[in-house]
């Protein structure tokens, strides 16, 4: 499950606090001790001293940390109070779309949100690539091009751009386009292991069985209970005739606890699959 949230680094000066204390408060504040950094951004916060700047960027670090503990409701009131104190904060618009998409499957708050980012700053890659996911969601094939188009243009070694681009193409048929989208995702990023899967997809719908199943080799070297992977591996390797493969591949993604909805939807292809291959 791919995010596009970029954690500032963030100098905070509290004028007239010059404790050992609050000067632990900005180094943790901004630190990857989820816990910790709440507590500490919390702090800053409902310091009297601290300058709406420094409070804006503290409520932004705090939105971060309640962000990577799933804690998304609160996230999203953060970010919300960093816009309230710094409407041009375009990174929290941009970090706030994300989770109403991602989470909350908000695509109007969402692609406001990327739209005021792109308002703020027109040169922001990332909002452009994440409205192209919402178009792309909402099925608007040409915007969602549009977008990641512009992304690339901004950013030509965005390998996330790329990989998108190509589910894209790959959504709308095109998967000689979606082929070569996914081959510049993984040159830019060689650990993309969507762009891998992406490009396997493609060449099990080449029917390139070979080729297909390198790729989902690739991504399981770098995650070994990649449930997507090992279940198209197995439609490849079923497809090839490697039929005790494919059965092995199924039960192991079976086994596997998954982690979102594409995880349970490829488990439901394994479990009628291997049940087809194996009857009782």
């Amino acid at each position: 499950m791919l995010r596009y949230v970029a954690v500032l680094g963030l100098a905070l000066v509290i004028p007239g606090v010059a404790s050992a204390q609050s000067k632990r408060d900005i180094d943790t504040c901004n630190s990857n001790n989820h816990d910790e950094a709440i507590r500490a951004c919390t702090r800053i916060v409902n310091n009297r001293g601290a300058s709406i700047k420094q409070r804006s960027e503290a409520y932004y670090s705090r939105a971060i940390s309640h962000n990577e503990k799933k804690q998304y409701d609160q996230a999203i009131k953060d970010y919300t109070d960093t816009i309230r104190l710094d409407p041009g904060y375009a990174k929290a618009f941009n970090n706030r779309g994300v989770i109403y998409f991602e989470q909350k499957n908000d695509f109007d708050r969402a692609i406001a949100d990327y739209e005021r980012a792109i308002k703020l700053d027109p040169a922001y890659s990332f909002a452009f690539n994440n409205r192209g996911n919402v178009l792309k969601r909402k099925g608007d094939f040409a915007g969602a091009f549009r977008d990641y188009n512009r992304a690339i243009e901004i950013n030509p070694k965005y390998a996330n751009a790329y990989r998108n681009r190509g589910d894209a193409h790959r959504l709308a048929g095109d998967l000689d386009r979606a082929f070569r989208d996914y081959d510049k995702a993984s040159e830019f990023d060689p650990k993309l292991q969507a762009a891998y899967l992406g490009r396997g997809r493609v060449s099990i719908a080449m029917k390139e069985y070979d080729r297909a199943i390198s790729d989902f080799n690739r991504v399981l070297a770098l995650y070994d209970k990649h449930i997507e992977a090992l279940v198209y591996r197995s439609v490849a390797y079923e497809s090839s005739g490697r039929i005790e493969e494919a059965i092995a591949d199924y039960r192991n993604a079976l086994s596997l606890s998954p982690e979102d909805d594409d995880d349970r939807a490829a488990q439901v292809e394994a479990r009628d699959r291997v049940a087809r291959l194996q009857p009782r």
